[in-house]
C-alpha cells in the first residue's frame, strides 16, 4: 500500500468544476419514465377539464404537469444556476488528504472527513466520490496527483 504524509492542493469552485460535479454524481435515466410524473399531472388535469368537475383545479394540475416536465429537461442548468448563486461559488478550496482523513476547507466549509467513517468511495471517470453518511463529496482527479490517487484506489480495494 502506498504511503502517503500529506497531500494538499486548492482550487477554484467555478463553473468549470460544478458541470464536472454533476456529470460524474448524477446518475439520470435517459428514457421516458423521468417523465412520468408530470405526464400523470398533466392525463389527470385533462381528464378533470373534460369532465368539467373543477376547471381551476384542472388548469392548476395541467400547468402542474408542464412544471414538472420543464424542471426534469433542464435539472442540469437549475443545479448549476443553484451552485452558482450560491455563497461558495468562485471561493477557493484547499483539500488535505493524508493518512487519517480528508479534509475540506474553505471559507465557508470546513469539512473533515475521517477514513474510517467514509462510507463508500466510487470511482468515476474524472475523480471519486467519497460517501460519508448521507452526503457525497466529489474529487476531480485532475486536482489529484498520481501518488494520491493510487492512494485512494487503494483505500477504495479495502
Amino acid at each position: 500500500m502506498t504511503s502517503v504524509t500529506e497531500f494538499t492542493c486548492q482550487y477554484k469552485l467555478d463553473k468549470e468544476y460544478f458541470i464536472e460535479c454533476y456529470e460524474q454524481s448524477t446518475t439520470t435515466p435517459r428514457s421516458m419514465i423521468i417523465y412520468t410524473k408530470s405526464l400523470c399531472f398533466i392525463t389527470i388535469g385533462s381528464a378533470m377539464l373534460l369532465t368539467q368537475l373543477n376547471p381551476y383545479a384542472s388548469w392548476f394540475l395541467i400547468a402542474l404537469g408542464i412544471l414538472e416536465a420543464f424542471s426534469v429537461k433542464f435539472k442540469k442548468s437549475w443545479w448549476l444556476m443553484r451552485q452558482m448563486l450560491s455563497k461558495a461559488a468562485n471561493s477557493d478550496i484547499q483539500l488535505t488528504i493524508n493518512e487519517e482523513h480528508i479534509r475540506i476547507h474553505s471559507y465557508y466549509v470546513n469539512k473533515t472527513l475521517l477514513w474510517s467513517e467514509i462510507n463508500q468511495i466510487t470511482k468515476t471517470e474524472k475523480g471519486f466520490l467519497v460517501t460519508h453518511d448521507k452526503t457525497r463529496h466529489y474529487l476531480a482527479s485532475k486536482h489529484l496527483n498520481s501518488a494520491i490517487i493510487e492512494f485512494i484506489n487503494n483505500k477504495i480495494k479495502q
